[in-house]
C-alpha cells in the first residue's frame, strides 16, 4: 500500500465530549439490576479483603489469585463456608468486571495454574 493510500486510511478521531463521556459513564454503570451491583460490591470487597489477608494484589489480579480465591470460596478455606457455584460465578464475574472497568486484563481464560508434573 502505498503511503499516499495509507495516510487516506488513517482517520484522525476528535476527542469525544466530557459530558459524552460522563453520560456513557452513568448509563454503564446502571446498565446492571441495582441487586446486581450490590452483589458485585460485595464480591469485590470480599475479593479485596482477601487478597490484602494473602498478601496478594487484587487489581490487576494474576490468574493464580483468582484461581486461589475461588478455591478458597468453593472448598471452605480461608475463612470462607463453601458457596454455590452459582455465587461463585457472579463474584468471578465483579472480579472481570472490576478489572474491565479499570482497563486492567482480567486473567480471565488464561491459564490459571502451572502443570506440575509429578
Amino acid at each position: 500500500m502505498s503511503t499516499e493510500l495509507l495516510a487516506k486510511a488513517v482517520t484522525l478521531e476528535v476527542p469525544l465530549r466530557s459530558e459524552l463521556i460522563d453520560a456513557t459513564r452513568d448509563y454503564m454503570a446502571e446498565a446492571r439490576a441495582q441487586t446486581t451491583r450490590r452483589a458485585y460490591s460485595r464480591a469485590w470487597a470480599a475479593f479485596e479483603a482477601w487478597c490484602h489477608s494473602e498478601g496478594r494484589q487484587a487489581l490487576p489480579a494474576s490468574p493464580e489469585t483468582i484461581a486461589a480465591w475461588m478455591t478458597a470460596m468453593a472448598a471452605g478455606v480461608a475463612g470462607y463456608r463453601p458457596l454455590a457455584r452459582a455465587t461463585i460465578n457472579q463474584a468471578l464475574s465483579a472480579i472481570v468486571l472490576a478489572h474491565r472497568t479499570a482497563g486492567q486484563p482480567s486473567g480471565y481464560g488464561q491459564s490459571l495454574l502451572p502443570v506440575r508434573n509429578r
